[in-house]
């Protein structure tokens, strides 16, 4: 992904990417976003979604619990996307807050199998209609980037 859009995404949900560009050792977002602009679009909507309900989570919640989400990994795997993520909260916390928690996190866990999900059928370059591949490396691609896709493999010269 661009970096343009990746920093973007940063700045409107800095604690769900507290990590990015940090140390290798500690984070796979230090290596960015590594999936095509064309998922931009699903990206930003699920952290929209994440960023909200960990926000009501913290509103509602009688005890002062932080919870908060972070990503770990956004990345594009077998054709779709695949978003890694963990959540933290305060110690100890009664099993009230606790099941509301777990609650929250089975929430968040669905909304990122949609966002997965609908990656499938958009392509990863542009973001318009897409299919997933045949190839021995499966892309979810629109005719138009399939076909400039296979035109600049061809193309280029052998090593």
């Amino acid at each position: 992904m661009k970096t343009e859009l990746e920093q973007d995404l940063v700045s409107k949900y800095p604690i769900l990417f507290s990590d990015y560009r940090g140390d290798p050792k500690q984070t796979c977002l230090a290596f960015g976003m590594e999936c095509g602009d064309g998922w931009f679009d699903i990206i930003e909507r699920l952290c929209r979604l994440i960023q909200s309900e960990v926000d009501f989570v913290n509103r509602t919640c009688t005890e002062n619990a932080k919870y908060r989400c972070r990503a770990d990994q956004v990345k594009e795997k077998y054709g779709t996307l695949r978003f890694y993520c963990s959540f933290y909260y305060a110690g100890s916390l009664s099993d009230a807050t606790m099941q509301i928690l777990h609650r929250s996190m089975d929430r968040i866990s669905g909304m990122i199998q949609m966002a997965e999900s609908m990656s499938a059928l958009i392509c990863e370059h542009c973001g318009d209609r897409g299919k997933i591949g045949q190839e021995v490396y499966p892309r979810t691609l629109c005719d138009a980037c399939d076909t400039l896709s296979h035109d600049a493999l061809s193309n280029r010269d052998p090593a």
